[in-house]
């Protein structure tokens, strides 16, 4: 029993853990060892958290401990942690573990989620073929990329996914 007594009467021991007040019977304990209890370390961290000027790094590591023992405190904790990720975030922008637990990474100097790279690499992708062929071709082009082809067009037309569809599309003398 990971926990802090707070007291001992009439044969008894009260230990404060994380998830509640155990009332042990004295002749059950078989060890005590001293040291600082997890329900200490989060007392400390919460009181650290709420200490003004609050700071990013005291709020970051009670998120830390709250996420590492969430399953013995109690279910609004997980609701907590996300507002405490927001709180890091306003005072620290940039702080690479929130950054991380709220699903962001670092694109060409930005934070955008995780699951946009795919299709961010993609456009990137995309963009590339287009200044490449816009280069060799020497006018300005946009690229619509269908199942089996690439269209080139540099006719200014809106909906190049429906020409996609109803033009057959030859070059003699070029790769496409």
């Amino acid at each position: 029993l990971d926990g802090k007594v707070f007291k001992e009467d009439a044969g008894f021991v009260w230990v404060k853990t994380l998830q509640r007040i155990e009332k042990v019977p004295a002749e059950k304990v078989k060890l005590r060892t001293p040291g600082e209890s997890a329900v200490e370390r989060y007392e400390k961290l919460r009181a650290a958290a709420e200490r003004e000027p609050v700071t990013a790094p005291a709020l970051w590591d009670l998120f830390v401990f709250q996420k590492e023992h969430l399953k013995e405190l109690a279910p609004e904790v997980a609701k907590e942690n996300q507002r405490l990720l927001a709180k890091i975030l306003k005072r620290e922008p940039d702080h690479l573990g929130a950054r991380d637990e709220n699903g962001d990474v670092s694109w060409k100097g930005d934070w955008v989620k995780k699951s946009d790279l795919p299709r961010r690499h993609a456009e990137e992708a995309k963009e590339k073929v287009r200044v490449e062929w816009q280069t060799r071709l020497g006018v300005p082009i946009e690229v619509y990329e269908a199942d089996h082809f690439l269209l080139l067009d540099n006719t200014g037309d809106k909906d190049l996914p429906g020409r996609g569809k109803t033009h057959v599309v030859c070059a003699i003398g070029h790769e496409l």
